[in-house]
């Protein structure tokens, strides 16, 4: 972690080994100080086998209007057949993007689906010992 003043922030993805869906973990203050992060984020997603992209914006603490951004761009960068979803926003992450129309172009989840290798969701919305995936994990930044 390094000190620039600005907060705290992670970004965090997560993806099966060539699996069609990826879960963004997004956390902490969503200012300018994470947005080349957040460029590069997309990026990685953009050069991904993923169709499915999970943002998980729960454990967001304060955002500006550098979320909504990353979330239209990250629409923008994904191929016409990928769909993003915004998981789990708390009370002010969602007015910050409803404010800024996010709401109207992406789906937002309440919740965050349980999913297996292949991307379809769980039903029982627990996994059993033997089926969890094996996830690929790279905490792509964390800054204080």
């Amino acid at each position: 972690m390094n000190d620039r003043g600005h907060g705290t922030f992670s970004v965090t993805v997560l993806s099966p080994d060539g699996g069609n869906w990826a879960q963004v973990c997004v956390a902490g203050q969503i200012d300018l100080a994470a947005a080349t992060e957040l460029a590069a984020t997309i990026d990685l997603l953009r050069k991904s086998p993923a169709r499915f992209v999970f943002v998980d914006v729960a454990a967001v603490t304060f955002a500006d209007v550098t979320l909504p951004d990353f979330c239209l761009l990250l629409r923008a960068a994904l191929p016409g057949w990928s769909a993003p979803f915004i998981c789990r926003p708390g009370p002010m992450t969602r007015q910050i993007l409803e404010d800024a129309g996010v709401c109207d172009v992406l789906a937002v989840r309440d919740d965050l689906p349980l999913l297996d290798v292949s991307g379809a969701a769980l039903r029982t919305g627990r996994y059993r010992r033997d089926s969890r995936p094996a996830l690929r994990m790279r905490t792509r930044f964390s800054v204080r």
